[in-house]
């Protein structure tokens, strides 16, 4: 309980937050309530945060799980560069070939031509630093990860050595574009976005130039960063097979 009253102290302070009001308001009026409940709160003596840069990884690296549960499950884990960082948009353009939906790549190849995998799955971390870009993928009863990681391997060595055609590029374009504008809907959807990119990158302004970005994103853009971040000797893979708990 200390740890956690104690963090909260720290961060949960008007000194490290961001108000973001959207909506029809009388500005006179909002800043009052701002002033009203905000306010009497006190600043907080936030910590310095270290910046930790971590060493490359070099090899695979690998942990299996037995566990009670019907069906095998794999995850897998890329370092991925920061929210900040120009790639960041690049890669997430790879995850939506890849992951984008029921028609693309890995979903179509695992779940529905194979039928190895009833869920599959991916996401990229948005943080100031960098962090991982993640697989998770859920196997049929009976079928094993051995059999998803050979599709897997296939799909992103396809991404690694050829160009996605322009025609999957721009329907993709076309979901992401369309992802975008549903999130600015409502006035919660903008807050949310607005508050995010203010607080996560220091502009909220950044939030339209990136949706310039996504739609600037070349094939050749998407295989040069599947090259750089999706290669197995940098990955991690944790497999849970059925079984009594142990790890190895």
């Amino acid at each position: 309980r200390e740890d956690v009253e104690r963090f909260y102290r720290s961060f949960y302070a008007p000194n490290n937050a961001t108000l973001v009001a959207v909506g029809d308001m009388e500005e006179e009026k909002q800043l009052a309530l701002v002033q009203h409940h905000y306010g009497p709160l006190s600043a907080a003596k936030l910590p310095k945060l270290r910046r930790v840069r971590e060493a490359p990884q070099r090899a695979e690296r690998t942990v299996l799980f037995r566990r009670p549960t019907p069906s095998e499950r794999v995850q897998l884990g890329f370092r991925a560069p920061s929210f900040a960082d120009p790639e960041y948009v690049a890669l997430s353009m790879a995850n939506e070939i890849l992951l984008g939906g029921r028609s693309s790549r890995l979903f179509r190849r695992l779940v529905r031509e194979q039928e190895l995998a009833v869920e599959v799955r991916g996401s990229l971390a948005p943080f100031q630093d960098p962090g991982l870009y993640e697989i998770w993928i859920s196997l049929r009863q009976g079928r094993t990860s051995a059999e998803a990681l050979q599709v897997l391997e296939a799909e992103l060595g396809r991404l690694q050595e050829e160009l996605v055609p322009e025609a999957e590029l721009e329907k993709v374009k076309n979901r992401v574009d369309l992802a975008f504008l549903q999130s600015l809907e409502t006035a919660g959807g903008k807050a949310e976005r607005i508050g995010f990119y203010d607080t996560v990158l220091g502009d909220a302004g950044i939030l339209f130039r990136r949706r310039e970005a996504y739609q600037a994103v070349s094939a050749k853009d998407i295989r040069s960063v599947a090259r750089q971040y999706l290669r197995t000797q940098s990955r991690t893979v944790v497999t849970v097979v059925p079984g009594e708990g142990d790890q190895s």
